[in-house]
Formats: C-alpha cells, sequence, structure tokens
C-alpha cells in the first residue's frame, strides 16, 4: 500500500541520521486521498476498509444549495440528486479511510524522529495543497477554484520555538513554505521568492502580517468532464473574497456575516468602497 511504503521509506531515512550532527531536510508528499487515476475511487489501507460505514456527509448551508442565481453562469450546476449525494457520501467515506494510514504514518515519523534523538531539534510542518468540494454550491466533487473548502487547508507546526497549543489568524500559502524552510536552515536562496518566511507568527499573535492572498485558476464547467473553462483571479482578504472571471462576471462575499458565501455582494453599494479597495 503506497502510503504505508512511503511512510517507511521516510522512517528508514530518519534512522539514518541517528548518528549524524548534519542537518537533514525530508519532504513527504502522500497520495491520499487522492483517487486512482484508473477507477476514480479511492483505495484505503486493507485494514481501513471496513471503517466509516455509517459515517454522515458533512452538510453545511452551501451544501447543494439552494438558490445559486447569484453565481456566474459557467457555475449554474443541477441540483444534485440522492443518487449524486450517494456517490460523493461514498468517495467522502473512502477518502477518510485512506487518511488512517496518513494519520499512522504522522505517528510513525514522529516516533523515528524521537528514536533518532531528532525529535527535540526538528521542526514538522504539516500541510496539504487543496481543499476538496462536496457538494458545497452543488460542485459535486472538485478541488479546483476559491471558495472555502477548496482553498482553506490546514497548516500545523511543531518543535523548537513554536509554541503549544496555540492558533494564529494570519493568512499564510503554500508560497511560505519555501521561504519559511529557508529561514529556518539559516540560509540564504538562490533566487527570488514568492512567499515569505511564516516563523515571526511563532512569536506573538499581534504580528504585525500580510492582510490579503491572491488567487488565480480556472473554474470547470457543470458537467463538462473536467474540461478547464474560463481563468480566475481573487483576493482572500482577512474578511472579504473578491473575485474576477475571465468572462466579465464579478462575486463578492463578507466572509464575517456570509462564512459559507452564499450570497455574492458585488451589487451591494455598502461595500463599494471595500470592493474598489481590493479590485486595485
Amino acid at each position: 500500500y503506497l502510503t504505508d511504503t512511503l511512510t517507511d521509506k521516510a522512517a528508514t531515512f530518519i534512522a539514518a541520521q541517528s548518528g549524524s550532527t548534519q542537518p537533514f531536510f525530508m519532504w513527504l508528499a502522500y497520495v491520499a486521498p487522492h483517487h486512482s487515476n484508473v477507477n476514480k475511487i479511492v483505495e484505503p489501507a486493507a485494514r481501513h476498509a471496513g471503517l466509516f460505514t455509517g459515517l454522515p456527509l458533512p452538510q453545511p448551508p452551501s451544501f447543494n444549495e439552494a438558490d445559486i442565481s447569484d453565481k456566474p453562469g459557467f457555475l449554474q450546476w443541477s441540483l444534485m440528486t440522492p443518487a449524486d449525494i450517494g456517490d460523493i457520501t461514498n468517495q467522502y467515506r473512502s477518502r477518510v479511510r485512506s487518511l488512517q494510514a496518513v494519520d499512522e504514518g504522522v505517528e510513525q515519523i514522529v516516533n523515528a524522529l524521537s528514536s533518532a534523538g531528532k525529535l527535540s531539534n526538528t521542526i514538522v510542518i504539516f500541510t496539504s495543497d487543496n481543499g476538496f468540494y462536496n457538494g458545497e454550491h452543488r460542485i459535486p466533487g472538485a478541488k479546483n477554484g476559491y471558495y472555502e473548502p477548496s482553498i482553506r487547508v490546514p497548516l500545523m507546526m511543531r518543535g523548537p520555538g513554536v509554541p503549544v497549543n496555540q492558533t494564529r489568524p494570519g493568512l499564510v500559502s503554500n508560497i511560505d513554505l519555501a521561504a519559511t524552510i529557508v529561514d529556518l536552515a539559516d540560509a540564504t536562496s538562490g533566487r527570488p521568492l514568492d512567499g515569505k518566511s511564516i516563523m515571526p507568527l511563532t512569536t506573538s499573535a499581534s504580528t504585525a502580517w500580510r492582510t490579503a492572498l491572491f488567487i488565480d485558476g480556472h473554474s470547470r464547467e457543470p458537467g463538462g468532464g473536467g474540461a478547464e473553462s474560463a481563468l480566475i483571479n481573487a483576493i482572500r482578504s482577512n474578511r472579504y473574497l473578491y473575485v474576477e472571471h475571465e468572462a466579465g462576471a464579478r462575486e463578492f462575499y463578507d466572509l464575517h456575516l456570509d462564512p459559507h458565501e452564499l450570497t455574492n455582494n458585488f451589487a451591494d453599494p455598502t461595500y463599494t468602497i471595500v470592493r474598489a479597495n481590493l479590485e486595485t
């Protein structure tokens, strides 16, 4: 099983560092919970295949959204049928099953660091490259886009200098990973870095930090078999999401008042000044 194989290779690599005083770097990218390109089914480890048979599918207010008339035309997906929801539920349970081996793998790697005498002097960063739609806004399974289920992913750190059981509200992105690692290694990058080290956030919750992130990519046509459609440029600030579509459509959401992005407030005059600032 690929997840177990990757974990074993990682643990073996760590064990080999036990007698060395040289710093080391390891990047481990599990495939789970991605599905197989052959059958589109997420394959769990055999020992986890019978788990979570009754796990309910999360259904936030945006799930199978009743009214999407405020969304751009190419995002006008049809209401999902019971059969659609059943398929999404099965896939969701399979992904959760597949993540059990990842969870075990993280534990094995941390134990390997401890056994090698490296845990107290090692920074561990855990994150993901994208989120996933499970029927939010009627999107029946995709990872691209700009709504919260797609762009909001975990980022957790442990190690020397990292405060325990604390969270930070600052907006960080995967573009910050390289800059953070360069900072931790007290190294100098050989090229300009897009992001910046997030280590200042570990020292204080009041550290001055960026107030917005840029998002770009493609949307996908409903029922289009995954074919890419229009380009997207978006700004996600601490409070707002502003989206410009290549074809001209615009979206604007106040995430404090509307965290599930149900109401497109682009035409609302209340936000005229805020939108103007985000547009520039």
